[in-house]
Formats: structure tokens, sequence, C-alpha cells
């Protein structure tokens, strides 16, 4: 069964459109998310896809509804399209193939799937930052690419939503980098740093969303471009990756 086949999933669904957010800001706008097939990426593009569908269903015989536009960004197109079949001809969904760590074919890709769809560069209201080795064996067996995402992809797709006028940039980092408690307090807020040993395999994980932490608040006050961090932690769901 697909995962958009199961009730119970599709009832969570409609469960988080129907939060009280302000979901009209996102009418009419294009989000880029990266990491898109990946457990948190391929959630929030399900959200949004059912809330459009939700409200072109509703607004059916009045005007049309400006449904926010979703530019997927991965570096398999099989994976993509398997994942997200059920909106592949989507006028609202489109699939960018790319890796985030090039700059040069990140922006040729992005620019050129952008004048596919009529526009002389691709324009994005928000970015998703949410690419990256989350899983201690995958960011220990692939060190460099763990640490070359968060910061090395951070930075173009930074660079890319500074010069594009993006509206609002999340980046997803992780709990990870409190590191480990000094034993100088018991609880703990978001200005804590704890322990972290760089020389050690994993470290690349927390060191790296660290470093792009201090990345984005570089953006932030050297080329004004909002930005947010949240830092998840021990996020688990229906489309973790096995």
């Amino acid at each position: 069964m697909r995962l958009l086949e199961n009730e119970i999933y599709l009832s969570d669904l409609d469960t988080v459109c129907g939060l009280d957010l302000p979901w009209q800001e996102l009418d009419g706008k294009s989000i880029m998310i990266s990491g898109a097939t990946g457990m948190i990426g391929s959630t929030l593009i399900d959200v949004l896809m059912r809330r459009n569908r939700r409200m072109e269903e509703r607004n059916a015989g009045k005007q049309p509804y400006p449904g926010c536009r979703i530019i997927a960004l991965g570096r398999n197109e099989e994976k993509a399209k398997a994942r997200f079949e059920e909106y592949w001809e989507d006028p609202c969904f489109s699939f960018v193939r790319c890796d985030i760590n090039d700059r040069q074919g990140l922006t040729g890709s992005l620019d050129g799937a952008g004048r596919m769809h009529g526009d002389s560069a691709m324009t994005v209201d928000y970015v998703f930052h949410a690419a990256s080795n989350t899983h201690p064996v995958a960011y220990a067996n692939d060190p460099i690419g763990t640490v070359v995402t968060n910061i090395i992809g951070l930075d173009n797709l930074l660079s890319f939503a500074s010069e594009h006028g993006c509206r609002r940039f999340l980046f997803a980092s992780s709990n990870e980098i409190y590191g480990e408690n000094r034993g100088d307090v018991e609880l703990f807020d978001e200005a804590y740093c704890g322990y972290i040993d760089c020389n050690t395999m994993r470290a690349g994980y927390p060191e790296s969303k660290r470093a792009g932490e201090a990345l984005c608040q570089a953006y932030l006050r050297q080329k004004d471009l909002d930005v947010v961090i949240p830092r998840f932690t021990r996020s688990f769901g229906p489309t973790l990756l096995r």
C-alpha cells in the first residue's frame, strides 16, 4: 500500500491542514525544499499538496485557488518520482534534480527549471533546507558528505535565496548542537553549548550543524536574509526512511 492510500496517514495530514495557522501567507507562493524525499521534507510536501487540493475542492465553481508551488530538490529523480507519483503531473509540484553542493550546477538547474515555467529565472519565496544525513550510521559512514551538505550545501542555498529575493529561509538544525551536558546545569536553554569532541567520526554532524547555524547568522547580519532555525529532536514517523 502506498503511503497516500493509508487512511491513518491521510487523517494525520488533514489534522495538520486544519491547524489554526496563517496558511494564507502561502497562497500563491513558491516553497523550495531540499532533502525532498527525506522524512521531514516528504511529509511537508504531503501536507502542502494535501492543503492545495482541499482548497481547490472548497473553491470549486468559485475563483480559482492560487495554490502554493512546491519545488522539490533531490539527486535521484527515479526515487522522487516513485515517492511523489501522485503529484508528478500537478502544476503546483515540480522536481529539480541537482546536487546542492555544486553551486554552479544548482543555480543552472534551478534557473533552467524556472525558464521551463515561463520565468526568466527561478523565483522562490521560501526555502526549507532539510537535506542532511541524520542517522548516526549514515553520518559515520559518510562523514565528508554530512559536513559538506550541512555547510557547503547550506551556503549555496543561502546564496541563492539571498540573490533571488527569498522572503524567509529555514535551516533544519538539530538538538545535537547542544553537545554533552557539562554537568554545570540540570536543565539548559537554547543558548547552552555543551561539550563536543571534534576528533570522533560522528562529530561531523553536530559540528557542521553548529557551523551551519553560524553561517545562517552571518547571512542574517550581512545579507539581511530572514533566517529561522528549528532544532529538530528525536523525529520519527511513517515517512522515516528504512
